[in-house]
């Protein structure tokens, strides 16, 4: 009859617990469900109660990782008109600090024409209206 610890998931509370196992049996005691575990080890077996430890990824597994989502889309789900409507009202009025706006005026700076017609989705102002716009 041959003894080892074994960890094992306790049937009452789902915790992982320190036990026995002997010819089959596992017995051990749970401190959170303040109760005796006895029961076949083949129970344990099920997928369920199987505790998966993973070890953390390596730095060269992270950058492989990384270079295969490289450039992908991550597009989640689009708002809905009316959500966005809603959160447009919810922005009107709403005051930026200097600070701010310099952040956005760089940001929108550092964009090349191409990006900002893409963005706009409208035609450009032609000379005339320039010219009576910085009037």
């Amino acid at each position: 009859m041959k003894l080892r610890r074994v960890q094992v998931i306790c049937p009452a509370c789902r915790q992982q617990v320190e036990a026995v196992a002997t010819d089959g049996q596992v017995k051990g005691y749970c401190a959170v469900a303040n109760r005796y575990v006895d029961f076949v080890i083949e129970t344990q077996l099920a997928p369920q109660n199987v505790v998966r430890i993973r070890k953390p990824p390596t730095a060269e597994t992270r950058a492989k990782i990384s270079a295969t989502l490289m450039g992908k889309p991550h597009p989640g789900k689009p708002h809905t008109p009316e959500t966005r409507a809603k959160m447009s009202a919810a922005h009107s009025g709403k005051r930026l600090t200097p600070e701010h706006r310099t952040k956005i005026s760089a940001a929108i700076l550092r964009l090349t024409a191409e990006t900002k017609a893409k963005m706009s989705h409208i035609k450009p102002h032609t000379p005339e209206t320039k010219a009576k716009m910085s009037a």
